[in-house]
């Protein structure tokens, strides 16, 4: 069974889609199929060389999260995502999760309820881009808007110094 959508974007989205959907279902323990291609498969997140693949990279992505989740509000019909806290953090992993590839959406992310003080605002996009910011607030909402392409999935973090 290969499918190159198998080793996509569109595949890494979905993951993030479903973890996200299997959260609010409280369901303890997932796997995922095949960790390393066969030799007539490619359900992998590894190559049958051990190349990592989008889905293997969203995997890490979601390893941002730790501590207590966190409430999210705003979800459309294909953005989700995932936000906690651990200690001076706060991690957000989104996804743009479109079958189709149409919906490009600019998704505003707010963070509520601030201490005044400095903060390490960083996005990384699966694919490698990054963008950190230094940013201050005197206690109130900080809010930044978030490209969101077709089949993306971003890490926002947000950090106390």
């Amino acid at each position: 069974m290969n499918n190159d959508e198998y080793n996509s974007q569109l595949a890494a989205a979905y993951t993030v889609a479903s973890v996200r959907n299997l959260v609010d279902q409280k369901i303890e323990l997932a796997f995922v199929y095949e960790a390393r291609d066969g030799p007539q498969t490619n359900l992998g997140i590894l190559t049958a060389t051990g190349v990592k693949k989008p889905r293997y990279d969203a995997l890490l992505m979601l390893n941002k999260l730790e501590g207590y989740r966190l409430d999210l509000q705003g979800e459309g019909s294909f953005v989700k995502g995932i936000a906690s806290k651990s200690g001076r953090k706060i991690a957000v992993v989104l996804t743009n999760y479109d079958k189709n590839g149409a919906n490009t959406e600019l998704v505003p992310v707010t963070f509520s309820g601030l201490a005044a003080g400095s903060y390490r605002f960083k996005v990384t996009t699966l694919g490698g881009t990054e963008l950190t910011l230094r940013l201050s607030t005197k206690g109130e909402d900080l809010t930044r808007n978030i490209l969101m392409k077709p089949n993306s999935v971003s890490a926002v973090e947000l950090i106390s110094e």
